[in-house]
């Protein structure tokens, strides 16, 4: 297989002239934009950030950490955490009010899309689908969101999800958990 490579490059050297500074910068540039990119699609997000985070590599390259999010925001569900922003739904809900936005300095939280990322998940022992008469994941929901079919698990839509976590909070029974789906 080598040799049928070796006969492509004799032949090409043939017909073209390239001096070693062309080979050099051919096989020197295209890497390292190729390495770069790659990094970029490598890094995965894997806890949820504060609404309008920025893709995870320039979020974690920009965030410098100042916790002026984490002051601002009204439902205290922002914290630092190995020095970066981040989202803490166990307790308490994001509004979206988006002041964590308007005040970052490093542009960490200036995408335009305010999804957070996450999506609910319902376990098996959700009171809906056990007795068909629940629905108070459903009654918070402001994007109407979730869908209560007597007897069944609730159904999410998630384009319209934005991953505020409502219906975590407004479930007694503890069968709903936030997944993180956007990277």
């Amino acid at each position: 297989m080598s040799d049928k490579f070796d006969l492509h490059d004799q032949a090409f050297l043939a017909h073209k002239q390239i001096s070693r500074r062309g080979l050099l910068r051919l096989f020197g540039a295209v890497p390292k934009q190729a390495i770069k990119d790659s990094q970029q699609n490598l890094v995965k997000r894997t806890c949820p950030r504060p609404p309008g985070a920025v893709k995870e590599s320039v979020f974690m390259a920009s965030c410098n950490g100042c916790a002026l999010c984490v002051s601002i925001c009204p439902e205290q569900v922002i914290e630092i955490s190995d020095g970066l922003a981040q989202l803490n739904l166990n307790y308490g809900s994001c509004s979206q009010c988006n002041k964590c936005s308007e005040v970052c300095p490093s542009n960490a939280l200036s995408e335009s899309n305010k999804d957070i990322g996450l999506r609910p998940v319902f376990s098996s022992s959700c009171q809906n689908k056990l007795f068909g008469d629940c629905t108070l994941c459903n009654a918070p929901c402001p994007k109407e969101a979730i869908t209560i079919i007597p007897k069944q698990l609730p159904q999410i839509d998630s384009t319209k999800c934005d991953g505020c976590g409502l219906c975590q909070q407004a479930c007694p029974f503890s069968v709903l958990s936030l997944e993180l789906i956007l990277t």
